[in-house]
């Protein structure tokens, strides 16, 4: 039975009707199908179906069904998800039904909106990623009962960045071309080493892909937080450096968020680490959309504007190192 096949066999077993993409639209090359399906009682539901026969994703997408299920049957304070319906991660079947989560969402995966940029958007990631990382011992122990233990994120992984892991490919090439000099990394590689013991206890849970797609604001005005197939174990920082790094746009934003976590020196010392991981992350991938969209002018010039952005900002830590 092939992909499309499978869906419509899904659909039919539990009487759901495709209203956004179809299976027409079924992408190869992409990890995942979904779309928004309505229930027979007529409510719009996210459909998700894993279509990657690469393991990472099976278990990626493994872990996102078992954090919603966990979420699901346990009311925590401070963490809002769209409910889990049903699901099912067998072999050649991974599949998920959870609520729609519908509401506002202020900006897209490179930057946020103007409307994101308050101090209530600031508090309410606060007590988001507060709550989560509080249930960070309840989760894994239900991970591991479901045979999917946490990934664990520490120095290695952080320092790997700055060794030519293939992930960081486009940011070499900047390297290569002197945009950012040789020297520069080694002072990176020097301060994360230095301060390798940050990285390395009290991890906690992570969502992994805190960005304003993935950032729902309800009627309410509350968060409702999707996408969790980066969940992880990593330093309490993390999260909030994508967040600073994607709010590129608004100085001020950012220095009122900084303030808020940063009460400490080694706050200050652990969220420069994170910035900087966050920074060379996007330093890459802006440089793949230079690269590939030279004739598209307003791409062009969007996605430039956020790199040398990003390059600033990433000279300036680095002088202060």
């Amino acid at each position: 039975m092939n992909t499309k096949d499978k869906i419509n066999k899904i659909l039919a077993d539990e009487q759901l009707t495709l209203v956004g993409k179809t299976t027409n639209d079924i992408d190869v090359n992409h990890h995942s199908f979904y779309s928004i399906a309505k229930n027979k009682k007529g409510e719009r539901n996210f459909f998700k179906f894993l279509t990657s026969e690469v393991d990472f994703k099976k278990e990626t997408f493994k872990k996102e069904l078992l954090l919603l299920k966990f979420l699901s049957e346990n009311n925590i304070t401070g963490i809002s998800v769209p409910s889990y319906i049903k699901g099912s991660f067998k072999e050649g079947d991974t599949w998920l039904v959870r609520e729609l989560g519908e509401g506002d969402i202020f900006g897209d995966r490179l930057n946020y909106s103007d409307k994101f940029y308050t101090p209530k958007t600031i508090q309410l990631l606060e007590s988001f990623i507060t709550s989560l990382q509080k249930n960070t011992p309840a989760v894994s122990k239900f991970f591991k009962k479901n045979k999917s233990p946490l990934q664990t994120k520490k120095t290695k992984w952080f320092l790997k960045n700055f060794q030519k892991d293939h992930d960081f490919e486009a940011f070499y090439k900047n390297v290569k071309e002197k945009i950012i000099t040789p020297e520069e990394t080694k002072k990176i590689n020097k301060f994360i080493k230095k301060h390798s013991s940050l990285l390395n206890k009290n991890l906690v849970l992570t969502h992994g892909d805190l960005q304003a797609e993935n950032i729902i604001f309800d009627n309410n005005g509350d968060l409702i937080i999707i996408d969790w197939e980066n969940i992880h174990l990593n330093n309490r920082l993390f999260d909030w450096g994508y967040i600073w790094v994607n709010s590129w746009n608004s100085p001020k934003w950012r220095k009122q968020l900084e303030k808020k976590i940063t009460s400490t020196e080694e706050d200050k010392i652990l969220f420069t680490i994170n910035k900087i991981r966050w920074l060379t992350r996007m330093i890459g991938l802006m440089d793949n959309g230079v690269r590939t969209n030279p004739k598209n002018k307003p791409i062009y010039l969007y996605l430039k504007k956020i790199k040398d952005t990003h390059i600033s900002d990433l000279r300036k830590i680095i002088k202060n190192l």
